[in-house]
C-alpha cells in the first residue's frame, strides 16, 4: 500500500493524503511559512522501531519502505517543499507508522 504524506504531526498513525491548501502555511501556527526550498525533505531519518527502510532516490523525493505493521520513525525535522513528495510504502491497510519530529519547531509543509 503506497501513501502521499504531506504532514506529520508527533506522536499520531500517519494516514493523509495530499493537502495542496496548506502549502503556504506552517503547520500548527496558521500564519505563513518562511520561504523554504521547494524540495525540501524530512531530515534525519531513524528507525527507532518496527522494521523499516528510509531512502531518498531523487531530489525533493523520500520513500518508507515498511516491512512490519507498526514501525516508529524519528525524524530530526519534518518540512516539506511544495513539490517534494514523501511516500510511506506499508504491508496492509491495518499498518501504522508512528512519526516523532525531536527536534524544535513547527514543521513547514
Amino acid at each position: 500500500m503506497r501513501r502521499a504524506l504531506t504532514n506529520s504531526t508527533a506522536l499520531m498513525p500517519v494516514r493523509l493524503a495530499l493537502l495542496s491548501g496548506l502549502a503556504g502555511l506552517a503547520v500548527g501556527t496558521g500564519g505563513p511559512a518562511l520561504a523554504q526550498d521547494r524540495l525540501t525533505v524530512p531530515a534525519g531519518g531513524t528507525v527507532a522501531a518496527g522494521t523499516a527502510a528510509i531512502a531518498s532516490p531523487a531530489a525533493g523525493r523520500v520513500v518508507v519502505d515498511q516491512a512490519s505493521r507498526r514501525a516508529v520513525v524519528d525524524w530530526r525535522g519534518f518540512d516539506v517543499g511544495q513539490v517534494a513528495t514523501v511516500w510511506f510504502n506499508q504491508p496492509d491497510a491495518g499498518s501504522i507508522t508512528v512519526n516523532r519530529v525531536t527536534a524544535g519547531g513547527a514543521s513547514r509543509i
